[in-house]
């Protein structure tokens, strides 16, 4: 995690609430049954769905979105060292996956 603000208390106590809510969340999913996840999956992909297309049907929240994740890398959960970046506006439009091989090796091996 990035650190954002300089305040070594504050940044500290996020870091430890990310962990205790990760960790809750791990505890969590391995309680629910496999119905219950493919519920909870499905539920989600609505939800986002739902909000996607009220972004994308407004040009002004189309634009803010596109603004907030253009060109920065974001990290695919669950998948170690596989990122992925937008550049959909102007004249070079695409979607850029990265994967980084080290994260996925041994550690012994030298990669991070």
């Amino acid at each position: 995690m990035r650190a954002i603000l300089a305040v070594p208390a504050v940044n500290t106590a996020l870091t430890r609430l990310r962990t205790q809510a990760e960790d809750r969340v791990r505890r969590d999913w391995r309680r629910l049954s496999t119905g219950e996840r493919v519920l909870l999956v499905t539920q989600t992909a609505l939800i986002g769905g739902a909000a996607l297309a009220g972004v994308l049907s407004d040009p002004e929240a189309r634009q803010f979105v596109l603004g907030q994740i253009e060109n920065r890398t974001i990290p695919v959960p669950g998948v170690p060292g596989l990122t992925f970046q937008f550049n959909v506006t102007g004249p070079d439009r695409r979607i850029m996956f990265n994967l980084n091989l080290g994260a996925l090796l041994p550690p012994i091996l030298g990669f991070h």
